[in-house]
């Protein structure tokens, strides 16, 4: 018999735990955390730990007989009980995956209500001939058969790794996978993948196929995550703010125009100047809190090349000038959706803030693009 749903969503690991100490529950809802997001990689990880469970890792004829797979835009609730229903073939269990649906459709009338709250009552009391597992489900905890639902259920939760954890999470992929990360270059990737997991393991395989043998052999340097991540365009446009915060307008302006002048579209860069912009106040705000600079890095949640430029040059910000940066790119956002032309509105936006942001480097200085209304 399987124990009682525990009160209190599962980490991927309980469940792991689970599984291994004693047979698979009769209902799970796998899903991710509302504010941290979805890690829909470890949610394949627990179905895979559920079916393997179930009904093994074979994909013989036995194990594909009793495995059904229900997926579709709008799906009834009474399809989904009467598939975990049906008795398994041969011995074992049935194992019903619900995944890829966007509305869950309960009874209008209370007594149908009723006899589906009470089937989903029976259904987790004990070990029956199948395991049901929700994938993702739309659910509506104002609908009584829903609430039915998460009561009667095992929840997994499975958050996307947060901005700290994601270097960790993208070194254990590389090394599952043969690779060798070196630890700025995993910072690196995790600045330009985010914490989407899916993104992430992407960018490791591109990297396993570009690399090779090579890639096993020693770490992988900050170069190569660089040549081939995204394609190149997110870690140039990363070089980019990353020539901003040192407030080199001619290197930052030579790497905007590649990046337009190679498709990349405009809303793109203003998010990822935007994200170094917030950064360089917040390092210039936590330096006139008397933060050592060496801890700024951190503070701000900088990662890879970031963390020595904001250092280096966080002493050269003014939080005023960097302010008024957060309105030039509210300008530049509507100038470019009012029709001004996208390329040179870019340019301009990229000297504005520079100019504005501290004390720059001796050199000269590139003139502002013209034809550009300014805000």
């Amino acid at each position: 018999m399987a124990a009682a749903p525990r009160k209190g969503p599962l980490t991927p690991s309980a469940l792991e735990a689970s599984l291994a100490g004693g047979a698979a529950l009769p209902l799970y809802i796998l899903e991710g955390d509302r504010k941290a997001g979805t890690d829909r990689i470890a949610i394949e990880r627990c179905l895979a730990m559920v079916r393997a469970k179930v009904v093994g890792t074979d994909r013989g004829a036995e194990s594909d007989w009793n495995l059904t797979i229900l997926t579709r835009d709008r799906l009834e609730i009474a399809e989904m009980l009467d598939a975990a229903a049906t008795m398994p073939l041969f011995s074992g269990q049935r194992l019903v995956v619900v995944r890829g649906v966007s509305e869950l459709l309960q009874p209008q009338d209370e007594g149908g209500q009723k006899e589906q709250i009470a089937r989903l009552a029976g259904l987790s009391a004990e070990r029956g001939s199948s395991v049901l597992v929700l994938v993702e489900p739309p659910l509506d905890g104002r609908l009584r058969v829903h609430k039915a639902l998460v009561e009667a259920a095992c929840i997994v939760t499975c958050p996307s790794p947060t901005a700290e954890e994601m270097p960790g999470w993208l070194a254990g992929e590389a090394k599952a996978r043969g690779l060798s990360l070196a630890r700025d270059a995993a910072e690196t990737l995790a600045a330009i993948t985010g914490t989407e997991t899916m993104r992430a393991r992407q960018e490791i395989e591109k990297l396993s196929l570009y690399l090779g043998a090579e890639g096993r052999a020693k770490p992988i340097p900050v170069a190569e995550v660089a040549a081939v991540a995204a394609g190149g365009a997110v870690a140039d446009a990363w070089r980019m703010c990353d020539a901003i915060a040192r407030l080199e307008e001619a290197e930052a302006l030579r790497l905007a125009r590649e990046l337009l002048e190679a498709g990349e579209e405009e809303v793109a860069l203003l998010g990822a100047i935007a994200f170094r912009v917030r950064q360089m106040l917040l390092a210039a705000e936590a330096l006139a809190r008397r933060v050592p600079p060496r801890d700024i890095p951190a503070l701000v949640r900088a990662w890879g090349s970031t963390r020595t430029v904001l250092e280096k040059n966080v002493a050269r910000y003014e939080a005023g000038g960097l302010v008024q940066s957060l309105r030039d790119l509210t300008w530049a956002d509507s100038a470019i959706k009012k029709g001004a032309d996208g390329h040179e509105t870019m340019l301009s936006l990229v000297s504005r803030i520079i100019r504005a942001a501290g004390e720059p480097r001796a050199g000269p200085r590139c003139g502002l693009a013209r034809g550009v209304v300014r805000g």
